[in-house]
């Protein structure tokens, strides 16, 4: 009698233990998920690489061309253009080499004209000047007069080598002592709890453009981290985030 009620002593003191064991574990995990849950969630992302197309169309006149264009370079015609510096400063400060066509209101199609010259105005506005030739004009025999209307087609094409971190202005913030633009890209660590991810902040320099599209052309941030575009919680450098909800 008495073997029998330790034997059931001991089984009721395993069962208890067992018992502890796992509302310990249970505890442990309800806290860790608790803690976890705490924590400020955020959405990120990697950077973009992009393009940029800049095109402008105006209207200006064929005029007969200088004695310098045509004493040096032997164009006969000559179409000039001014354009402002509002009108391509989102991609660029000075523009460079042009595509450029000519619709005159005699050829219904556009025709390429060649770059003279281009200058720079204290301003910023630059002017270009282009030789007018047309093939289809000559082989149809159709004269060009000075001071015709044409409608003139501009564009440069800015390539994906300059602009490889291209970030949703949603991750940019402002340092509301001194307004300097800046975001946060996650890292990964090993803590107490297994790996953790925290936030680092970062310092944001635009480049120019300073929009591409949708997304702002900044500098780019080494190494290359997710960064943070969204965050359920307001964030700080340092502060430990989950990025799984």
């Amino acid at each position: 009698m008495k073997l029998l009620k330790g034997i059931n002593s001991k089984k009721a003191g395993v069962a208890l233990a067992v018992v502890f064991i796992i509302g310990l574990i249970v505890a442990t995990i309800y806290s860790r998920g608790y803690a976890e849950r705490q924590k400020p969630l955020v959405q990120v992302a990697f950077p973009e690489s992009g393009t940029a197309v800049w095109s402008y169309e105006l209207r200006s006149t064929i005029e007969k061309a200088g004695e310098d264009f045509a004493e040096f370079q032997g164009a006969e015609w000559t179409i000039t253009v001014y354009i402002p510096y509002y009108e391509f400063s989102d991609y660029c400060s000075v523009l460079l080499s042009l595509e450029a066509y000519a619709i005159s209101d005699s050829v219904v199609y556009p025709e390429h004209i060649s770059f003279l010259r281009r200058q720079v105005l204290e301003n910023g506005d630059h002017i270009y000047v282009f030789e007018y030739t047309s093939p289809n004009r000559q082989a149809k025999g159709q004269s060009v007069w000075p001071g015709e209307e044409v409608t003139v087609q501009l564009s440069a094409w800015f390539g994906d080598d300059l602009y490889n971190y291209l970030v949703p202005y949603s991750a940019l913030h402002e340092d509301v002592f001194d307004g300097a633009l800046y975001l946060f890209t996650v890292k990964r660590r090993d803590s107490a709890w297994g790996r953790e991810y925290y936030a680092v902040r970062q310092e944001a320099e635009f480049l120019h453009p300073e929009r591409i599209g949708d997304l702002a052309n900044i500098l780019h941030i080494p190494p290359d981290d997710p960064i943070v575009i969204w965050s359920d919680q307001p964030i700080y450098d340092g502060a430990v985030v989950r990025i799984y909800d």
